[in-house]
């Protein structure tokens, strides 16, 4: 009987032992309370930014519910990519259920900004199942579908439900659009191909190739971020790509850019967001 009651002993020891180790282990999602401009908008504005941050809220359930801070939405004749960055606008989540509706706002007496309505559904995994984007045009109303494969993204369906399309016009077609998503064994996302499609079919009018590189070994502090579209391709991955270039091919001609970023890291390794 001694002998039989050994392995069950052992086994309590290895759980308890695993159960101590998970409660030790930090997360890889950490609450992020604030980040620097700096930190992803280098030079954005014209003055020193070295104090400047863009801060997050959660409720009780650790969930996201704000971002406040923001750059001025200004026009591209001014020569600057950025407007002057200010604290009195953001975007706010309220969460009913599985449901989730993500908006710009201001608190500004002097200026507003479009509140850019997102109606999102989560699945049981609390990723995006669903979201759906209005606008003034009714047919340029947008719906994203979410593909998941191994519980990574696999693919973005967009469409359009309030296009007209008359099947029996010969030039007619279905106007949609879909982005795949390609990660590497690490887990991060590597590229995504984005395409116009007639009927389902890749059409050569459009099509733009985004290339995420030069990954550090840090933990991730955008991962809590993937509902602001912002951070969204930042957030899916493990850790954080300081370059990107993107191919885009419109009706046969093609124009390629490229952006990178000098993170700093603490003596661990990890990159330093304040």
């Amino acid at each position: 009987m001694k002998i039989s009651r050994l392995p069950l002993l052992l086994l309590f020891v290895v759980l308890s032992c695993e159960r101590e180790q998970a409660v030790q282990t930090p997360p890889e999602d950490p609450l992020v309370a604030k980040i620097a401009v700096r930190v992803l908008s280098p030079g954005a504005v014209p003055y020193n930014n070295e104090e400047l941050t863009i801060d997050f809220s959660y409720d009780h359930q650790n969930k996201l519910i704000r971002r406040t801070g923001g750059f001025l939405p200004i026009s591209g004749s001014t020569g600057y990519n950025y407007g002057p960055f200010t604290k009195l606008l953001g975007t706010s989540l309220a969460y009913t259920g599985n449901k989730v509706v993500v908006e710009n706002f201001s608190t500004s007496t002097e200026f507003t900004v479009p509140k850019n309505t997102r109606n999102l559904t989560l699945n049981p995994h609390q990723q995006i199942e669903t979201r759906e984007i209005s606008n003034a045009n009714v047919y340029l109303f947008k719906r994203e579908t979410y593909i998941y494969k191994g519980g990574k993204l696999d693919e973005i369906e967009t469409t359009f439900p309030n296009m007209p399309y008359d099947p029996t016009d010969p030039n007619d077609y279905i106007y949609s659009f879909s982005e795949n998503f390609f990660f590497n064994s690490a887990g991060n996302l590597i590229r995504t191909e984005y395409v116009e499609l007639q009927d389902g079919v890749p059409s050569p009018h459009y099509k733009r190739v985004r290339l995420f590189e030069n990954f550090d070994n840090s933990y991730n502090p955008f991962k809590r971020f993937t509902l602001l579209d912002e951070y969204f391709y930042r957030s899916i991955s493990k850790n954080n790509f300081r370059t990107y270039r993107e191919i885009l091919t419109q009706n046969g001609t093609s124009t390629a850019s490229v952006q990178e970023w000098e993170f700093n890291y603490d003596s661990a390794g990890n990159i330093i967001i304040n």
